[in-house]
Order: structure tokens, then sequence, then C-alpha cells
């Protein structure tokens, strides 16, 4: 597991820094480099004929069929691989919904980050601009610490580490709206839980993945598919009570964080 822990910890972090900096991306589309037709025409013009490379002879029917039980001579027999219980592995629908959480967690800030820092805190654009950068930052550097701490412990504690921070972070940060939300504070503890998801995002999706090996492309769609539907059913329920109160951003953080703490009993793991 830690052999891979680093590189995912690597593509999350650009993945997450993108998401958080920028929201909107261009599809630039390829054109074919020019010249070809000239090249092939030429080197007609030049052989006669343009040359031909030749192709291996193509397998038996019996051979290349799959499920036909027979191989190609010297080749040992392959015996039909079982699909993936989904619901039985524990394991990885424990890091499936631990790491399904934590983007919850993640998109109810992104949601309602603005509405609570500029509504009800007053920040101007430029200063939530700053803020919001800030945070970013945070998860970048969570990112690069956890690449770092993975050379001395395992995928699985740092991910505990990071729910049990997050969860307490949001508790915090629920305390202060219900208290009457103070700016310092909110930014402070903000930066922290946001910072904390990068021992959490990376190492929920590189456990969750190690269970499923035998079916990784599966499994991985599996984890996009569950972040996305999850943060579609938080950003709407952040702004549930208006704009003028900062308590179901922290709500909904904490509950999304507590539930993925949770979600790590089905690993069976300590």
């Amino acid at each position: 597991m830690r052999a891979t822990s680093p590189r995912w910890t690597r593509l999350r972090t650009v993945a997450l820094t993108l998401l958080l900096c920028s929201p909107s991306t261009r599809a630039r589309s390829e054109t074919v480099a020019p010249g070809r037709s000239d090249n092939a025409a030429g080197l007609r013009s030049r052989t006669g004929a343009i040359p031909s490379v030749p192709l291996p002879a193509p397998r038996s029917a019996a051979a290349s069929t799959p499920g036909s039980g027979r191989c190609l001579p010297g080749a040992p027999p392959r015996s039909p691989r079982p699909p993936p219980n989904w619901t039985c592995d524990r394991r990885y629908v424990g890091y499936l919904l631990a790491h399904t959480f934590a983007f919850g967690v993640l998109f109810a800030y992104i949601s309602a980050s603005p509405f609570v820092l500029q509504n009800i805190h007053g920040l101007s654009t430029g200063w939530f601009t700053v803020v919001f950068a800030l945070n970013a930052a945070g998860i970048t550097l969570g990112n690069v610490v956890n690449t770092r701490l993975l050379e001395h412990t395992t995928a699985h504690r740092l991910l505990t580490v990071g729910l049990v921070l997050l969860t307490a972070l949001s508790a915090l940060l629920l305390v202060n709206a219900l208290l009457g939300p103070a700016l310092p504070a909110t930014v402070v503890v903000l930066w922290f839980a946001v910072s904390s998801l990068g021992l959490v995002i990376a190492n929920a999706a590189t456990s969750a993945l190690e269970q499923v090996r035998h079916a990784a492309g599966t499994g991985s769609a599996l984890l996009g598919a569950l972040q996305f539907l999850l943060a579609a059913l938080v950003a709407p329920l952040v702004g549930i009570a208006g704009e003028d109160t900062a308590v179901p951003m922290a709500l909904a953080m904490l509950l999304s964080a507590a539930l993925g703490l949770g979600a790590l009993a089905l690993t069976g793991r300590r």
C-alpha cells in the first residue's frame, strides 16, 4: 500500500487543487498535423508504392474466444475470474464511504463559503478570493504532508487521524456558528478543516482500490460516481435556511465527517 499511496496522493493533490481553484475548464480540440498526406504522396512517387508492414497471422477463433476453455500452445489454462461482490467486501465499502463523505465535507464548504464569508462576515470579493486561495493552498499542503508521513506509517492510520481532525474541527465550526460566528474563528477553523482533507481523500481512495485490485476500473468508477452524487445532494442543502446563517454549512460538514469516520468501522482495522 505504501508503494502506491504517494502516487495517488500526488494525483489527488493536482485534482483537488484544480477543483478548488478552477471550477470551469475549457475543452480544446486537437487538429491533425498537416503534411501527412503530402508525405505519403511523396513516398509513393519515389518508391512506386507505400511499403506495407507484415502483420502476424490471426489467431484461430477457438484460441481467441474468451471462455472457450482453449489456450494457445504452451500457455497455462486460465480459470474464469469471479465477479466482484461489492456488498460483501466490507473493507472496500468502508473506504468507499469514507471517501464519499469526505467529498461531502468539501462540497459543503465550496457551496456555502461564499455566503458565509461575504454575506455574514461582510468580506469583499477580493478578500474572499484570498481566503479561498489560502484554503486551496492548505489542502495542497495537507497532501504534501501526507506524502511525507506515508514513508513512516500506513494510509489507514493517516486516514483515521484525518477524519478525527475533520470531525472535531467541523464541530468547532458548528459551535462558532451557533454562538454567533466570529470572523477570525471561522477563517482559522475552516483552513484547518479543509487542510485535513489532505489526509483523508487520497488515503481513502488508495485504500479502497487496494481491496479491489482485480476490478480496479469498476472500483474507481464507483468512487467517482458516489462522490459527485453526494456532492449534488449536499450543495442545495447548505442553503436551505437562507443566506444569513452559517449553521447549515457547519452542520453538513459535521454530519459528513462523522459518517465518514463511522464508515471506517466497516474496514475492521485499527
